[in-house]
């Protein structure tokens, strides 16, 4: 299974990796591991001109697999996580709303959705990865044909 180890909050933490615009760069002062995105073109990144203390994001993530399989937290199922629910009551709750969705091993899952509120979270982060998928961001596309499009570019099994 994979984990992050993450917890959704109204309340601020001291976050191990932060991704910021570079106008924002500042809100992530003493986070390690800082990834700057650029806010016109996350392909094309910031080509060397990311704020001091930030990797850009382009050179640093966007080379990963969508997955990391070994990462692992140090956390157990009765922490904290989101809404007075501990880690394993929310992943239980993942994979039964997984299941309602018709989600399957390897989900990939392409959403124009803001991540508003749970139901958003629930539907189109929590339970995609809790079948191992992935989750395809895409903003500014209220067009249908344009979201087919780039469903079909991305692979997704989903557009919700």
């Amino acid at each position: 299974m994979l984990t992050a180890g993450l917890a959704i909050t109204e309340s601020p933490l001291v976050a191990s990796a932060a991704f910021v615009a570079p106008a924002s760069a500042a809100s992530a002062d003493g986070v390690p591991d800082v990834y700057c995105v650029a806010p016109d073109s996350a392909a094309v990144g910031l080509r060397g001109d990311e704020p001091a203390g930030t990797q850009d994001y382009v050179l640093s993530v966007r080379p990963q697999a969508d997955k990391w399989e070994t990462v692992r937290s140090p956390g157990s199922a009765a922490d904290d996580c989101w809404a007075g629910l501990s880690r394993g009551e929310v992943t239980d709750l993942a994979h039964s709303r997984a299941a309602d969705l018709g989600l399957t091993a390897g989900a990939r899952i392409l959403t124009p959705r803001r991540w508003a509120g749970p139901a958003d979270w629930l539907d189109t982060v929590l339970a995609p990865l809790a079948v191992g998928g992935s989750v395809v961001f895409v903003q500014n596309a209220a067009d249908t044909s344009v979201l087919e499009r780039r469903a079909s570019q991305e692979r997704a099994t989903l557009v919700a």
